[in-house]
């Protein structure tokens, strides 16, 4: 097998390993652990933390959403200590993002990947993290939508990240751990899937039919 070769298997086996770790399901187990029951069949059905914490309650959508930033930044920041290659931590970065989104173990079907990104993003991005969480806090308070808000926060990194690879070496202030087209490029991919698995909560909203945060009615974000 040719050098070449071996690196086109090798960034397989950490694109699979990655999409597996990605696929556990932290909000599924911990219903069945804790509560005897499928998260899935309880309010909007989301595996992910908002529909644990309405469902279960705030510890439990504590741990859920812990768990779920967990895993993401595990995965991506183990690529980055172990191998130190951009494109390899990228990868194992989008893949345990796409893992949480489509789990294996729920039939590919799984969360809408908002907590997994996050710890992500705190590997990839942690200052541009930091300065849009803020937004993040003030859009849920303002608004009480945890959709909205998720989404405004993915476009804000996305925007941090483009300006500071526009203006490089950069501001200091917004720096990302990478600057190159390519890690602008998933970051893009990243913001995109999350968006694309929040068109039901967009549709909603639109209709103005969109739950609040905090509403006594069932979630459906």
């Amino acid at each position: 097998m040719c050098p070449n070769s071996r690196y086109i298997v090798f960034m397989w086996l950490v694109a699979l390993g990655s999409f597996l770790i990605g696929s556990i399901p932290f909000g599924w187990i911990i219903g069945k652990l804790f509560y005897k029951k499928d998260i899935r069949n309880e309010g909007s059905g989301n595996i992910g933390a908002t529909n644990a914490l309405r469902s279960y309650g705030a510890g439990a959508g504590i741990l859920v959403l812990f768990l779920d930033a967990a895993k993401g930044f595990v995965v991506t920041y183990a690529a980055l200590v172990f191998w130190q290659w951009e494109y390899l931590t990228l990868l194992a970065g989008l893949m345990v993002i796409m893992g949480h989104m489509h789990s294996a173990f729920l039939g590919f079907k799984g969360g809408k990947g908002v907590a997994t990104a996050v710890g992500v993003f705190l590997v990839f991005a942690p200052m541009p993290f930091l300065i849009v969480l803020p937004l993040f806090v003030l859009s849920v308070l303002i608004t009480r939508y945890v959709s909205f808000s998720s989404l405004l926060a993915a476009i804000g990194i996305l925007v941090v990240a483009v300006v500071d690879y526009r203006f490089q070496p950069g501001i200091a202030l917004l720096k990302s751990r990478y600057s190159s087209c390519e890690y602008i490029c998933v970051v893009a991919l990243i913001v995109a899937l999350i968006i694309f698995k929040h068109l039901p909560n967009l549709k909603r909203l639109y209709q103005g039919t969109e739950n609040r945060f905090g509403s006594s009615k069932k979630d459906i974000t």
